[in-house]
């Protein structure tokens, strides 16, 4: 760890894990991070040197060229931040390529020295659903008391894992008291971000409600509803345009037979 987060300025009970790469479908779970650290007037408090954990072959660093001079070069790396109120810590980074295990258990070494009672991670995948939806993974039956989930549907999968899995089961045997919140990213949306600006506010703002009423989170999300109600009609008018495109597509392709 570069900087570690010292125990004498954090007392949180309270941590928010999100990732991008794999469980970050239609932008959603970097995009909340992202909200929640403006939102929370979060500052940052350590950092977690990316050199052990990601294959620079796969997630390229960043470099900044202006006028043919390498201004910068960053490399990849994961930062700890805490709400201005400390009730809040949040880790937000790229997922590791590498020693998984090791990273988790970085993690929760943190969470430990911050007071941590409970975990959160936060993402996103693509789902052929109508409407963006949360459900949720945890790590032992014994938990489903310990959070509010009457409006969440569990998930059902199997297939290839993020990280947040073994997350989960390792907070677990820690006692943590650990979940994952994912949001269900219409197929239909995803196809068309390209044209909508890569992020899906739709999602992201389901997202973040859920996470605010199984929080309890005191956070605004009026700037995160300004976003999705934006996004929403932005989102109708390219179908609106898609369909008029078909329709005259299959009007000139009757054309062709009846002249």
């Amino acid at each position: 760890m570069e900087k570690a987060p010292s125990p004498d300025i954090i007392r949180s009970p309270l941590l928010i894990i999100g990732l991008t790469g794999y469980a970050d479908g239609g932008g959603v779970a970097s995009h909340s991070i992202d909200y929640l650290i403006k939102h929370l007037q979060c500052r940052k408090v350590g950092t977690i040197n990316g050199d052990s954990f990601i294959d620079y072959t796969l997630n390229r660093p960043i470099v900044t060229i202006r006028n043919g001079i390498a201004k910068t070069f960053q490399l990849g790396k994961y930062q700890v931040l805490l709400s201005e109120n400390r009730e809040v810590l949040i880790i937000n980074g790229p997922e590791p390529n590498l020693k998984w295990r090791l990273f988790i258990d970085m993690l929760l070494k943190i969470a430990e020295n911050a007071g941590v009672k409970s975990i959160y991670t936060i993402g996103g995948f693509i789902d052929h659903v109508e409407e963006p939806r949360v459900s949720y993974v945890l790590p032992d039956e014994s938990l489903k008391r310990c959070f509010q989930l009457e409006f969440l549907s569990p998930i059902e999968y199997r297939g290839p894992s993020s990280i947040y899995t073994l997350m989960l089961k390792r907070a677990h045997k820690k006692g943590f008291r650990a979940i994952s919140l994912w949001v269900h990213v219409p197929y239909s949306i995803h196809i068309l971000l390209p044209q909508l600006g890569w992020i899906d506010y739709w999602s992201s703002f389901t997202l973040l409600s859920a996470l605010k009423r199984i929080t309890n989170l005191e956070i605004n999300l009026k700037d995160a509803e300004e976003l999705y109600r934006k996004f929403k009609d932005s989102l109708e008018v390219i179908k609106h345009l898609a369909e008029q495109e078909t329709l005259s597509d299959s009007l000139g392709s009757s054309l062709k037979y009846i002249f």
